[in-house]
């Protein structure tokens, strides 16, 4: 301990001309329109027993009813709103609402920071009584997650923790985030009196400013306008009034807050206890429905001994995934169900409780989880919403406005995602060209999604797990509700979803070579996959020793060495149930097609690393992955999703991982040789499909254009940094392999043979 001072910052950060008081107009690369009002506080460091910030987050964020959030989504002016503290030093804070808008609510941002303004006089106003329900209220609730908090690694909880030792005293390091033990009104309210138009700056983020900006951001070359309110703005700001609609008022009280923690099964009541109190025998989830179109899973928690639970339902219906509009219409029904109880769920949420609604390749998934005691509630009201869906015109509007420019905003996402996309299509995953899917975006109308939505869940099948601090009644009495909100009827098996791979032929290599999606990014990209093929034990040991052994050299090699660029990664993946390998690189200095080439480049490589390798080092990695198969679930969440997994693939197998590592312990070092020789290597028994997409000024295939480019840009690297050690490159092996170039995605899915439907 060197017993040094922390360093502090006294100059006051908003001090200088036009950091407050002024309309700061930004572009954006992306279709983002956002709302942001900021207010410097005093630190709030000292405070964290009070948590004066956190409780002006409560409310001024709260999107239950009567909150700022629902009256903006019933005007149809925003989708998404957050409040909390945005920087927290020793000497100040700040204190910011951020709302993602939709057109109309950019026409009316001076409204929505109005209607803030009366959100913020009724905080300033509120009552005693009220100040005592909030400071309950966050206080029971946070005293609860801090009890029942479920275990995090043990790198991020030593990261958490350390960064924790500067912010609080140190007998309370551990609970200092969660405990409030002093309510101070006072405070709160000297906080709410710094909210004001001359202690504010006004951030607005819209593509609408380009072309119009005056102002350029030194580093990022951001461009923006900077202007002063003007003084009708600071006179409405200051004088709110209230609320037209009458709507705005402070949150009810929570009824979904849990008070009662008991255990179906007690860490005592275990049968039999091996090292450490852990169960000597591994208990699995066992069938208690199994009916034609129903089949329902259970498992009392017996590991984590916490008051809660997962209840994980899926639900097929492939209607969804049979065309661009129907998957538009999928994604829009659960956006829409979202919506329609995003104020009877938000307190749910804050309590402890949560609910996610999701599409998958064969229709939807729900998954519900948290405090046991209330977690039916919130289980059943988002079935009868699944199973009946209600949506008005505007909200209809507003969410299909944002479907089109999140779909719009794929283009500017980052090639290696365009990159799996194409090598998702090419190898016969429902995934359809990103422009039918917009322009069917465009065209849906609100009939479309009431009819959807009315027949979705007539015919279909359901298979469901509840898993946690439940008995296997309370999980049949689970499942008997569940059937008569649904009132299914079975799914006829010519209507079953049929999840198939492309089965590359041995000996060939595709290529799938495309232009990036953003015209604006230099960056190139490819997707080396080598298909391994279907499911066995013997198979995924050996698979999953390759990628063990392969991820640190492959991220030294292309990554540390030759600095192809920070995107390097290689992993297992599996398509429709059929398994690959999957090396992918990102540059923005070289062409998709030299990518390539150093991944082959590697592998040659790397088999001669692997061929040279110790049996002591061997064995070593095969221990250390042996170990990390057998690591300990960390949360019941992690255990339940383990299990579910299963169900969902449909083989059962929760002993998965001691099957996997039972093959793992027979494996020999020639074993791997072998697996490599035959699949990864270059060989006339290895599957390729190669995946290359072409950044800005590159031509697709590469060619002598784009080797001068790489060529001088390398040579511009050496003589910008003569120090550095020059790095000798593998040669690039000779590829035999008979080329075969995929043009139109369709025709060559069409053309090939299919895997069997290992996903059933």
């Amino acid at each position: 301990n060197k017993k040094l001072q922390v360093p502090t910052w006294t100059a006051e950060p908003f001090a200088s001309e036009g950091a407050l008081g002024h309309i700061y107009e930004v572009v954006p690369v992306k279709e983002l329109r956002t709302l942001s009002l900021l207010w410097p506080m005093p630190s709030v460091r000292a405070h964290y027993k009070s948590k004066p910030s956190s409780l002006l987050s409560h409310l001024l964020g709260h999107e239950g009813e009567g909150s700022i959030l629902a009256v903006l989504k019933k005007k149809g002016w925003a989708n998404e709103l957050s409040a909390g503290t945005q920087a927290d030093d020793e000497s100040f804070s700040t204190f910011g609402v951020t709302m993602d808008l939709t057109p109309q609510g950019l026409e009316n941002w001076q409204k929505i920071t109005t209607l803030i303004y009366q959100y913020i006089k009724l905080i300033a106003n509120a009552s005693d009584e009220q100040w005592e329900r909030t400071f309950q209220e966050c206080r029971d609730v946070s005293a609860m997650n801090f009890r029942f908090k479920a275990k995090e690694s043990p790198f991020n909880y030593c990261s958490r923790t350390a960064s924790k030792m500067h912010k609080y005293a140190a007998t309370d390091i551990l609970q200092g985030p969660w405990i409030y033990r002093e309510k101070d009104v006072k405070l709160v309210r000297s906080f709410v009196d710094k909210m004001v138009p001359e202690n504010m700056r006004v951030q607005i983020v819209s593509p609408t400013f380009k072309g119009s900006t005056e102002l350029q951001e030194k580093w990022y070359k951001t461009d923006y306008n900077r202007r002063k309110f003007e003084a009708d703005m600071v006179k409405e700001w200051k004088n709110p009034g209230e609320d037209d609609s009458k709507e705005l008022h402070l949150p009810k009280p929570n009824e979904f807050i849990a008070t009662n923690f008991n255990l179906v099964m007690e860490k005592k009541d275990k049968k039999k206890e091996g090292k450490n109190g852990e169960s000597a025998t591994a208990t699995f989830p066992t069938k208690i429905v199994d009916e034609e179109g129903l089949t329902a899973w259970h498992k009392t928690d017996d590991t984590f001994f916490k008051p809660k639970g997962h209840v994980f339902i899926s639900i097929e219906c492939p209607q969804i995934n049979n065309t661009p509009e129907s998957v538009v219409l999928g994604q829009m029904f659960v956006r829409a169900t979202e919506e329609s109880l995003s104020e009877f769920s938000y307190d749910a949420e804050i309590s402890g409780l949560s609910y996610a609604l999701t599409l998958t390749k064969k229709g939807l998934q729900l998954t519900v989880a948290g405090y046991t005691h209330k977690l039916h509630v919130l289980l059943y009201k988002v079935l009868e919403r699944v199973k009946k869906l209600s949506i008005e015109k505007s909200v209809f509007e507003r969410l299909k406005e944002r479907i089109v420019r999140e779909y719009c905003d794929t283009k500017r996402q980052q090639p290696y995602r365009h990159a799996i996309y194409f090598q998702s299509r090419a190898l016969g995953a429902k995934k359809f060209a990103l422009d039918s899917t917009i322009e069917a975006a465009r065209k849906i109308e609100l009939g479309d999604l009431e009819a959807f939505a009315s027949t979705l869940t007539i015919n279909t099948d359901v298979e469901c797990m509840v898993f946690g601090n439940f008995t296997v009644d309370q999980a049949k009495d689970i499942v008997a509700k569940m059937k008569s909100i649904l009132k299914h009827k079975p799914l006829p098996p010519s209507l079953r979803a049929q999840l198939r791979c492309v089965d590359l032929a041995a000996g060939e290599t595709y290529l799938c070579q495309r232009k990036g999606m953003n015209e604006a990014d230099v960056n190139s990209c490819v997707c080396a996959l080598y298909q391994i093929g279907g499911e066995t034990y013997p198979m995924l040991a050996r698979l999953s020793m390759i990628c063990h052994l392969i991820r640190e050299p492959a991220f030294d090699q292309l990554r540390t060495k030759e600095q192809l660029g920070y995107t390097v990664f290689s992993l297992p993946i599996s398509i429709n149930g059929c398994w690959n390998v999957l090396v992918i690189v990102q540059s923005p200095s070289k062409g998709a097609k030299y990518l390539d080439d150093r991944v082959e480049a590697f592998i040659a490589k790397y088999r001669k690393d692997l061929e040279a390798m110790e049996e002591k080092t061997f064995q070593s990695n095969l221990a250390s992955l042996i170990k990390k198969k057998l690591e300990k679930d960390k949360s019941m969440g992690q255990e339940g999703t383990r299990h579910w997994g299963r169900i969902l693939f449909k083989d059962y197998d929760f002993d998965r991982r001691e099957k996997e590592v039972a093959e793992l312990k027979k494996l020999e070092k020639k074993d791997i040789l072998d697996f490599f020789d035959r699949y990864i290597a270059i060989s006339s028994t290895r599957s390729k499909l190669s995946t290359q997409v072409f950044g800005k000024d590159r031509p697709i295939g590469g060619g002598k254009e784009d080797e001068e480019k790489a060529k001088e840009k390398a040579e511009g690297q050496q003589k910008g940094d003569k120090e550095e050690e020059e790095v000798e490159l593998p040669p690039v092996p000779e590829d035999p392999a008979k080329k075969v170039s995929i043009d139109d995605v369709e025709e060559f899915v069409r053309s090939m043979n299919l895997y069997p439907c290992f996903l059933r």
